[in-house]
């Protein structure tokens, strides 16, 4: 069945989809497991305990994708599976020498197409070091040592390409007592990954090693496939800050399931890309990371921040993605994503932007996302969410929430625009700029950081650097500084990212201009024909073909005083002293001054708009929301970008709320003791009388 019919963001995912394609990896040249260099002194791996993982399902998964998709909710490739399993109650100890012990188990699924683990208790003693492979060793994942170790003491895998695996620890003896880990999660793969698979994204895609990408050779290291929980999969990138010190924010979707209570099991897959233009794909996941730290996420424009718990290899050319946060459309758009989660790819659109609500048409909307209008080259499909939309001067101004575009329809996709989750909803934990300015310098724009490379303030005017952003290092006058406001000398052709270009056409002026976009959906007012409306013996104008919207050719559309043209109106620039058009006091204040608040509505019913010295203010009030009558999702508030939301969950830690009551209950926290559910804030109880 066709999934793009739905309202779902860009998640859907077949069950032959190839996802991921995975070679044998080790960590280090040479390293082997204990088991495979020491097989003349351990026992056979027959006499390993072994623990099994149910089979999954596919009739029934497959149902529950569907609704999945459907729901907006992130693509599975892993069905997991909560066990409770340590080296003090499960596996085998050997004695390897005098001074080395051996710790191995064996975790199965037969017919699974990858086992992934999750260990939520997670210290590795120093000298210890544990491995995870297929018990035929044909897959190996490097050495995890106790430099893994991280404050939220978790360790997610990577994928191993079987259907049984082997977890081996091997450790001085002196350091057993000190060796704190718990198999929490097995994780079996049901989706086909590499050439196990089957269909694989759209033939329009390109290959980031093709010419195409030739000009974003600074920008494609930044993105990478990731998963989380041992289960979901998106794409997701490296963005740099103010600062430009390399600290690794990662950012992706809000819908692609990251929380601050799962943060810790985050994988990232760098350089996952073909080696060929429009070869075959062999891409390797041996670029990988585990773990991050939960930093802030928006959900009214989709973005999810966290700061990974280590840095990336240097040996990977891990760059991090430049971003404007510039409320401006831009002049056309990149996107560097992974396609039903397949090797890298980019697209290019090569018209200007729009602003306008999340799968939505109408400009502006509550202006919350860009909508890319169609691709020129290349598509998204489903596990591209999360990834980043550039803008002609690479830097990212959004991120992929959703729509319907693909290799066989011409239609929209709809990225949460950067602008609006720079402020979010008011707080450290919903906003990007205590994060990514968290000196406070106001920048508007940052540019890609390339490790090692030139950087402002080093007397070299480089890559990406000019006059406006790099003063120190440029000479010449600054034209254009990427403010997010169109000032004295500029206008939409010399800064076009910071002056609206817009269309000539007036909705309201009588006139359905379909050639500037107008039809009965955008502009009723002046496209819906004499009768008004779409139902049956009404018409309406626009940009059609005989039917509902109708073409202007068609004599309903040019009768009885109705007036329709297919011929573009001038188009409006911001800057250049005329208020006309789509211009208006809110998107170019320069020259449409405000005459009265009417000038300045913005659309968001919850702020209070005024014109105030010529300019239009826009400012959120809370009084304006009224409560919802619900005491669990927090108080209600307004939001100039998202209007009245709500402040969630009003609990803390150790609580649970209780609608009935409008309480905050005691519960008792992960790994607690309890005797029943009941008493457990996650509502389980595990049998080693620990909550879940």
């Amino acid at each position: 069945m066709r999934m793009d019919k739905y309202l779902q963001p860009k998640l859907v995912l077949t069950v032959g989809v190839a996802l991921l394609l995975l070679p044998a990896m080790a960590g280090a040249a040479g390293v082997q497991p204990t088991a495979q260099s020491q097989a003349d002194v351990l026992a056979a791996l027959e006499a390993v305990p072994s623990v099994a993982a149910p089979a999954v399902d596919i009739a029934a998964v497959t149902r529950e994708d569907e609704v999945r998709a459907r729901q907006g909710l992130a693509p599975r490739f892993a069905i997991p599976n909560a066990t409770s399993l340590t080296p003090e109650t499960d596996g085998l100890w050997e004695q390897l020498d005098d001074s080395t012990l051996v710790w191995r188990l064996r975790v199965t699924s037969p017919g699974a197409k990858s086992l992934n683990l999750g260990f939520t208790h997670f210290f590795m003693p120093d000298g210890a070091q544990m491995m995870i492979y297929a018990s035929d060793f044909s897959q190996v994942i490097r050495p995890v040592t106790a430099a893994d170790n991280a404050a939220h003491g978790e360790f997610w895998s990577p994928i191993v390409e079987a259907d049984e695996v082997v977890v081996e620890v091997t450790l001085p003896a002196t350091e057993r007592d000190a060796l704190d880990i718990e198999l929490t999660s097995l994780n079996v793969g049901y989706r086909g990954f590499g050439k196990a698979g089957g269909d694989k994204s759209g033939s329009c895609n390109i290959d980031v090693v093709c010419p195409e990408g030739d000009g974003w050779r600074d920008e494609i290291p930044s993105v990478a496939v990731i998963s989380t929980g041992g289960s979901l999969f998106c794409t997701g990138f490296m963005v740099n800050n103010t600062a430009e010190d390399e600290t690794p924010y990662f950012m992706t979707a809000y819908h692609c399931g990251i929380r601050s209570n799962n943060a810790g099991s985050l994988v990232t897959y760098w350089n996952y890309e073909t080696s060929t233009c429009g070869g075959n794909p062999n891409g390797s996941l041996s670029d990988w990371q585990s773990g991050s730290f939960f930093r802030s996420e928006y959900s009214a424009s989709d973005f999810t921040l966290v700061e990974m718990d280590s840095d990336p290899d240097p040996a990977w050319g891990v760059t991090f993605a430049g971003w404007s946060r510039s409320s401006a459309d831009a002049s056309g758009a990149i996107a560097i994503h992974h396609p039903s989660v397949d090797e890298k790819r980019i697209s290019f659109e090569n018209d200007a932007t729009t602003t306008t609500s999340y799968l939505s048409n109408t400009v502006p909307g509550n202006g919350t996302h860009i909508r890319v209008i169609d691709w020129d080259l290349g598509t998204t499909e489903g596990g591209s969410s999360g990834s980043p939309l550039f803008d002609p001067n690479h830097r990212v101004i959004g991120q992929l929430h959703g729509g319907y575009a693909s290799c066989s329809s011409q239609t929209s996709d709809w990225y949460g625009r950067i602008s609006v989750s720079w402020t979010g909803g008011g707080s450290n934990s919903t906003r990007l700029s205590n994060w990514l300015d968290a000196g406070g310098t106001g920048a508007v724009t940052v540019n890609t950081l390339v490790p090692g490379a030139g950087f402002c303030g080093d007397g070299t005017c480089g890559s990406g650097e000019d006059e406006c952003n790099c003063p120190s290092d440029c000479a010449g006058t600054c034209v254009c500084d990427n403010n997010g406001t169109c000032d004295g000398g500029e206008d939409c052709n010399n800064c076009s990212n910071d002056c609206f270009a817009g269309s000539g056409a007036s909705c309201g002026n009588g006139i359905c201009e379909a050639g500037d976009g107008e039809d009965c959906v955008s502009c009723a007012a002046d496209c819906n024909g004499r009768t008004g409306g779409k139902p049956a013996n009404r018409f309406c104008c626009g940009d059609g073909d005989g039917q509902n919207p109708r073409s202007c050719s068609d004599s309903s559309c040019s009768s009885g005083g109705w007036s329709c043209t297919d011929t573009p109106a001038a188009g409006s620039c911001c800057g250049d002293g005329t208020c006309e058009g789509s211009e208006d006091g809110n998107n170019c204040a320069i020259d449409c001054s405000c005459q009265s608040p009417a000038d300045c509505n913005d659309g968001v019913a919850c702020t209070d708009d005024d014109c105030v010295g010529g300019f239009c203010e826009n400012v959120a009030n809370d009084a304006n929301c009224s409560d919802d009558g619900q005491f669990c999702n927090g108080a209600e508030y307004c939001s100039a970008s998202a209007g009245c939301s709500s402040t969630g969950d009003p609990c803390g830690s150790g609580e649970t709320c209780n609608e009935g009551t409008d309480t905050c209950d005691a519960c008792t926290p992960k790994n607690g003791s309890c005797s029943t559910g009941a008493e457990c804030c996650s509502g389980t109880c595990k049998n080693n009388g620990r909550c879940r």
